[in-house]
């Protein structure tokens, strides 16, 4: 990562992290890390159209939250494997009245992430892929201390792409990347980064990644779909040390999302076909 990156993405985190406890938001830091990752998903729909820029900047703390709201929803059914992992981002969307903090706290840091530049790192795929902008927010939220009690450790994207290239060299497609403690995933990050530059394509591969955090683990799920590692990521939330073969139980429920999902199209396209059924039988 250039040090021009490294300086949007600092102003952005920092942005983000002062916006957040200025609202007074609480300690939920997963709200917080979702909205920046709900609009690193948002991508700009028409070139030629309004300015994303403007349309967040222009919108109320509920619309922002009804924003992320269709964010989610579309990440859910374009990637269910990847999806079911992002509950601490979205779950709070689902409350029948959203607490009146975290919509405050949310539309603070949409704005406040936006000023800062957000969108220059998010719309542009090339830097997008070449930062983990979700941990360095993360990394941010967190104190010095809560980091080392849990033993977290984010390497930098310098040192992690030098050993990418140095373990890399001639893995073969179809072979297994896997990170047991990849917290939102800055070693798979410069992997993808070495494997592109020497003009292979990171969907070839199957990418495993296991992080204690929920929060992380959600972080790491979005990162996936930025970084285009393709449609075979396994993500785990477990304790890696204590749990020897959380990739098996990953494994399930990456499968039981996507059925879940495939359920969930099958049930909508039948009532589809009810109604047109009923519509067509009317009288006129």
């Amino acid at each position: 990562m250039s040090g021009q990156l490294q300086k949007k993405v600092d102003r952005v985190a920092r942005a983000v992290d002062q916006a957040w406890h200025g609202a007074g938001a609480g300690g939920d830091l997963g709200v917080c890390v979702g909205v920046i990752a709900a609009l690193s998903l948002a991508g700009r729909a028409d070139p030629d159209g309004p300015d994303p820029a403007d349309q967040i900047l222009a919108l109320g703390d509920s619309d922002v939250a009804q924003l992320l709201g269709e964010v989610w929803a579309m990440f859910t059914i374009c990637r269910p494997d990847l999806a079911f992992r992002c509950g601490p981002f979205g779950e709070w969307l689902n409350a029948e009245e959203p607490d009146p903090h975290l919509l405050a706290g949310a539309g603070a840091v949409a704005r406040a992430a936006v000023k800062s530049g957000l969108l220059e790192l998010t719309l542009d795929l090339d830097a997008a892929r070449q930062v983990d902008l979700l941990g360095h927010v993360y990394t941010m939220m967190r104190s010095h201390g809560s980091r080392k009690a849990s033993g977290e450790f984010y390497t930098p994207a310098a040192v992690a792409e030098m050993n990418a290239r140095m373990t890399l060299g001639g893995l073969a497609p179809g072979r297994s990347i896997c990170d047991p403690c990849v917290g939102t995933g800055g070693l798979l990050r410069a992997a993808a980064w070495v494997l592109r530059c020497d003009g292979r394509d990171p969907g070839d591969y199957v990418w495993y990644g296991c992080d204690i955090s929920p929060v992380a683990a959600a972080g790491l799920a979005v990162n996936a779909h930025i970084w285009g590692l393709g449609r075979r990521v396994v993500i785990g939330c477990a304790n890696s040390l204590a749990e020897r073969e959380w990739e098996v139980r990953a494994r399930r429920e990456r499968q039981g999302a996507i059925e879940a999902q495939r359920s969930r199209v099958k049930s909508a396209e039948m009532i589809a076909a009810m109604r047109a059924l009923l519509d067509g039988g009317a009288p006129s």
